[in-house]
């Protein structure tokens, strides 16, 4: 939310308005209204004159507000143009990471099960093909005949794929696309820059998976081939086990934990690998069931088993197959499972305090311009029941705890905090040690700094130095209705 005034009846608006906002009225773009629309956001700040256009904004769903003041602003930041890049960075751009994790999470989530999966598609039916081409072997077709063949049964099934993807692409590159649960819209703007590479990406897979579909296949019959391929599974199955183990444990023993770069390096090396020889590394394990249910079935006089152990060891490629595939899915649910814990973890324990607090306590930040007076007659115009207490941040090296909460013993008390005996008193609390349930996420929500204790002082405001928060409290069994605290606190106070 930016405070703006024009200083000149010509200066320009900022991008993505075309006019300003008259005095007292806001401009609110779509992502803030989405974000804010049971809050009566389009109001709060003023009525909205008009929708902030994607111009002006990182991506369409950016919540982003504009806020012309009725009276005349006294103090801010003055501005000669818009879109310096070197200029101070707000709104969305602050919360962009760095493009390598998301690589990362493309190929081992996406890019490598489908190249794994496009070898096993390619090998189904492969007994059938395997015989054709030894016909075609015995009849003395040279390999650019076997190769025209294996082309002709490849292609059509390919490019029927890339078909119905390149239709795919072409409805989705037209509308604006909205991303589950996180309410991220794709605009059509952004990809009608990336049209030649968006599209020509389906050509490419479909040339990859042909590639594919014509190599895999055994080039001759001759047992050389067949040799050079047992050395290749003996190798891989001794890989991927330690592929397996480097993305497990390889983080922790070269103690990347703290370093992302080293990490990635780590655990996508790791998985990556072990995902690449999961297949040959599945066909020597069941090679080697189909022994053991061989020897069983031999020692119990079971023939149905002896000899569904022999075909097994014989040729482990359908049942490996199907296998992967099964455990190819599960690999790729884990990771996105991982990696959505991952990059939501703060999400979820702020989560787990809102449901903690049910409601009963609003959050007002950015106050510490506002005088003792005028917080305190905000204090005063809050309903019946609603009591306040302030957040402070210590720089005193005599204080044990760098987070302060300041309140009346009233407030303390509807907070279900400890109570300090006088106003000279300070009490030291941490979460662990505190009874009452909303008193820990009390505790929670002001210990900005992470040290774990929290002092507690009784008083009223009387200073706004080091002021970070104020928490409004409802008393016991009530909620409070958040969209009416937050129009006082900008009816009454200065942002």
């Amino acid at each position: 939310m930016i405070y703006i005034q024009p200083l000149r009846d010509n200066a320009p608006p900022p991008p993505g308005l075309r006019q300003w906002p008259a005095p007292g009225h806001s401009a609110v773009s779509y992502g803030a209204e989405l974000a804010g629309q049971h809050e009566s956001i389009t109001s709060r700040f003023g009525e909205m004159d008009v929708r902030l256009e994607p111009a002006g904004l990182a991506s369409i769903s950016e919540p982003m507000i504009y806020v012309r003041p009725a009276k005349p602003m006294t103090e801010g930041l003055y501005v000669s143009a818009w879109g310096n890049p070197e200029g101070t960075v707000f709104g969305e751009p602050l919360s962009i990471q760095p493009a390598t994790g998301f690589f990362v999470l493309i190929t081992a989530t996406c890019l490598v099960p489908a190249l794994a999966l496009t070898v096993v598609a390619c090998r189904t039916g492969s007994v059938k093909r395997d015989r054709r081409r030894s016909v075609l072997h015995a009849m003395g077709a040279s390999r650019r005949h076997r190769l025209l063949v294996d082309l002709g049964e490849s292609a059509p099934p390919v490019l029927a794929g890339a078909a119905m993807a390149v239709l795919a692409m072409y409805v989705w590159q037209g509308t604006n696309w909205s991303l589950p649960k996180v309410n991220y819209v794709i605009t059509v703007d952004y990809l009608q820059a990336h049209l030649v590479p968006f599209f020509a990406s389906a050509g490419l897979a479909a040339l990859v998976v042909l590639t594919a579909a014509v190599t895999v296949q055994p080039r001759t019959a001759y047992a050389s081939d067949k040799g050079q391929g047992r050395t290749l599974i003996r190798v891989a199955q001794w890989l991927c086990p330690l592929a397996f183990a480097m993305a497990f444990f390889g983080p922790s023993l070269f103690s990347a934990q703290d370093n992302e770069m080293l990490f990635l390096l780590l655990y996508a090396t790791g998985a990556l690998t072990a995902l690449l020889l999961l297949p040959a590394a599945l066909s020597a394990l069941t090679t080697q069931m189909g022994r053991l249910l061989g020897w069983w079935g031999r020692h119990a006089g079971r023939p149905a088993a002896l000899l569904a152990g022999r075909w097994i060891a014989a040729s482990p490629a359908a049942v490996a197959r199907v296998v992967t595939s099964i455990v190819l899915l599960i690999g790729l649910s884990a990771q996105l499972y991982t990696w959505n814990n991952r990059t939501t973890e703060s999400d979820a324990t702020a989560l787990a305090t809102q449901r903690m607090l049910n409601s009963s306590v609003v959050v007002v930040d950015g106050v510490d311009r506002n005088p003792p007076q005028q917080l305190q007659s905000f204090v005063a115009a809050l309903p019946a029941g609603q009591k306040v207490l302030a957040v402070y941040s210590s720089d005193s090296p005599q204080r044990q705890a760098r987070t302060v909460l300041l309140g009346s013993d009233a407030a303390l008390r509807q907070g279900g905090l400890p109570v300090p005996l006088n106003e000279q008193e300070s009490l030291t609390a941490s979460v662990e040690q505190t009874d009452s349930k909303r008193g820990r996420a009390l505790l929670q929500t002001a210990d900005l700094m992470a040290e774990g204790t929290v002092s507690i002082e009784r008083g009223d405001i009387h200073e706004t130095k080091n002021l970070q928060t104020l928490q409004v409290i409802a008393s016991t069994g009530h909620k409070i209705d958040g969209p009416s605290v937050k129009h006082l606190a900008n009816q009454m106070l200065k942002p």
